[in-house]
C-alpha cells in the first residue's frame, strides 16, 4: 500500500508512512513536504510556515510540543520505508531546503530516500507540462520497485549485474518459474524511450507473464545515448544474452532458444539481435 500527495497532502502521507502499525506496513511517496524544522526559516510573518497555525490552532511558541509531535522529523526511524521526496528548485510557498531538512533526517535514522529536484519547477510540479510527465515517470518507476510482486509461480531476481561498462555495473531482472522441469526458453526484453531514457521496470509485467507461463525472462537495462551511442546499447544486450548463456544451467535456460522482445527504440534493438550474424548471440 502507497501513500501520495502534493504540499500539504505530502505532509499527511509523510506523517502515515512514519507512523504507521504493523511493521510500517504503509510505504510512502511523498512530494512536497512541510512542518519539518520550522525554527531553520525565516519567512515573512504572513507567509510560511505561520499559516500551519491555523491548522495545529496554536502558534508554535505557545504550544511547541504540539508542533513537534506535528513534525515528519520527531517520528523518523529506521523503518525500511522507501520515501520520494519531490521538490520544485524555484517553490516560493515551501523552501526547497524542507525536504532536504526531512531527507537528511529520515537517513540518518536509517530510512530508504530518494529526493528528486525539478529544475526550474514552482510549488507544484506536476502542474507544469513540460517538467509533470518527467516527474510522474519517476514516481511510477519508484511505486513499481518498492510496491510491485510477481504473480504467484514466479521467482523474480532482482537488479542482477550481468556485465560492468564504462566504470558502472549493468544490471537485469530475471524471471522465472518457480519449479522448471526442464530447461526452458528465455526472451530478453529492452526497453523503449528513444534510446534516450526508459528503464528496465517497463517491462516488468510481460516479462512476469511470460515466465508465469513456463519461459525465462530477462528485461534488461542498457547505456543510453547519453552515455555511449550506437552500438552501445546493441552490445549490452549481446552482454545480457551471453549472461544469459553463461548461467544457463543455473537458472534452467536452454540456450538453443533464445529471443528478444521490446517496445519502440527496443523494439529495433531486438530486431537487430534478430538479424545478428551467424556466431553472434542471439
Amino acid at each position: 500500500i502507497g501513500v501520495g500527495g502534493d504540499n500539504f497532502g505530502g505532509y499527511v502521507a509523510a506523517m502515515l508512512g512514519l507512523r504507521a502499525v504493523d511493521d510500517a506496513a504503509v510505504q510512502a511517496v511523498v512530494t512536497l513536504p512541510a512542518v519539518t524544522d520550522l525554527a531553520t526559516f525565516a519567512p515573512p510573518p504572513d507567509g510560511y510556515p505561520y499559516r500551519y497555525a491555523l491548522f495545529l490552532r496554536y502558534p508554535r511558541d505557545q504550544r511547541p510540543d504540539l508542533w513537534r509531535e506535528a513534525s515528519p522529523l520527531t517520528h523518523a526511524t529506521s523503518a525500511d520505508i522507501p520515501f520520494l521526496l519531490v521538490h520544485g528548485t524555484e517553490d516560493t510557498a515551501v523552501p526547497p531546503a524542507q525536504s532536504k531538512v526531512l531527507a537528511d533526517a529520515l537517513r540518518a535514522a536509517g530510512a530508504n530516500v530518494q529526493v528528486m529536484e525539478v529544475d526550474g519547477a514552482g510549488n507544484l510540479p506536476a502542474d507544469d507540462v513540460r517538467v509533470g510527465t518527467r516527474v510522474t515517470r519517476r514516481v511510477t518507476q519508484f511505486l513499481s520497485r518498492a510496491l510491485w510482486e510477481p504473480p504467484p509461480g514466479v521467482v523474480m531476481d532482482e537488479d542482477v549485474v550481468y556485465a560492468a561498462q564504462d566504470g558502472r555495473e549493468l544490471r537485469l531482472d530475471l524471471f522465472r518459474p518457480a519449479a522448471p522441469s526442464s530447461p526452458r526458453p528465455a526472451v530478453v526484453f529492452a526497453h523503449g524511450g528513444g534510446w534516450l531514457w526508459g528503464d528496465k521496470l517497463d517491462h516488468r509485467e510481460p516479462a512476469a507473464y511470460l515466465a508465469s507461463r513456463g519461459f525465462v525472462t530477462a528485461s534488461v537495462e542498457y547505456r543510453l545515448a547519453r552515455e555511449r551511442i550506437y552500438p552501445a546499447p546493441l552490445d549490452d544486450l549481446k552482454a545480457a544474452i551471453g549472461w544469459l548463456r553463461a548461467n544457463a544451467a543455473r537458472y534452467g535456460i536452454d540456450t538453443a532458444r533464445i529471443g528478444a522482445a521490446g517496445s519502440s527504440a527496443g523494439g529495433h534493438m531486438a530486431a537487430k539481435l534478430g538479424g545478428a550474424a551467424e556466431g553472434e548471440p542471439a
